[in-house]
């Protein structure tokens, strides 16, 4: 990731949109992708405080049927009754826990120590490690890959996306949710949007730019739709709260 130019189209006329302290929301005009730039090197961003409450807690069997939907998505693509799901950026495990109850073949795993502790905790099979270094010891072995609210973190987005490939099966099936950058929320709230607030952030997408980066990873075809609602716990509401004047999604 540049700081002085499109990550895209590698446009340099940039535009700044927010400044929030040391970071800034640019956009590119020629495609109209979104991304944060911060002026000073950054700590560990996924230490014991970003996992100290679950996004979920107490509301989590409401959001087990969330994910037992996509769960149900995932069979009805690859036509798999049992496929093999790679869960890249597990966090506390919440997929991994329904993937486990309903005896699917899983690896879930997270480049933090502390996501993968709240894992092992838990009895789940996942793994600390990177997926770029995953997918160079391995090759083609999973029907589906997902990625939770993971690619608005990563800085080289094409290179994870390109990681993907060779690790699914002919005809398996990458399933990935983000926050979206053309929702009436983010209008709305403007730079006091969450996602824009969140440091590891990097990029916020529109259904436009998706379909970009996933052209530039391989992929041709992609189906963009509009996520299922899901609940977030008190706690997790509260400590956002806390620490920043945020706007949910």
């Amino acid at each position: 990731m540049n700081n002085d130019h499109c990550y895209l189209c590698k446009n340099a006329k940039i535009e700044a949109i927010y400044r929030l302290g040391d970071r800034i929301i640019y956009r590119c005009p020629h495609d109209d992708l979104f991304f944060s730039v911060d002026k000073k090197i950054k700590k560990n961003l996924y230490d014991l405080t970003y996992y100290d409450a679950s996004p979920y807690g107490q509301c989590l069997p409401l959001n087990d049927y969330y994910f037992e939907q996509k769960l149900v998505e995932i069979k009805s693509v690859t036509r798999e009754t049992k496929p093999t799901i790679l869960d890249v950026g597990c966090g506390w495990g919440n997929f991994l826990q329904v993937l486990q109850k309903n005896q699917i073949s899983y690896l879930g795993i997270d480049s933090s120590s502390e996501a993968i502790k709240i894992c092992k905790i838990n009895k789940l099979n996942s793994q600390k490690i990177d997926l770029l270094e995953l997918s160079q010891k391995n090759r083609q072995q999973f029907s589906a890959i997902t990625l939770f609210q993971v690619i608005e973190h990563l800085k080289n987005p094409v290179e994870y996306l390109k990681a993907t490939k060779k690790l699914l099966k002919k005809d398996g099936v990458l399933l990935i949710t983000t926050p979206n950058n053309q929702s009436p929320l983010r209008y709305l709230s403007g730079s006091h949007w969450s996602i824009y607030q969140t440091p590891s952030h990097y990029f916020f997408y529109s259904a436009t730019t998706l379909k970009q980066i996933f052209a530039a990873a391989g992929f041709k075809n992609v189906k963009i739709k509009v996520d299922r609602f899901r609940f977030f716990s008190f706690s997790y509401i509260w400590q956002k709260l806390f620490k920043k004047n945020y706007l949910f999604l």
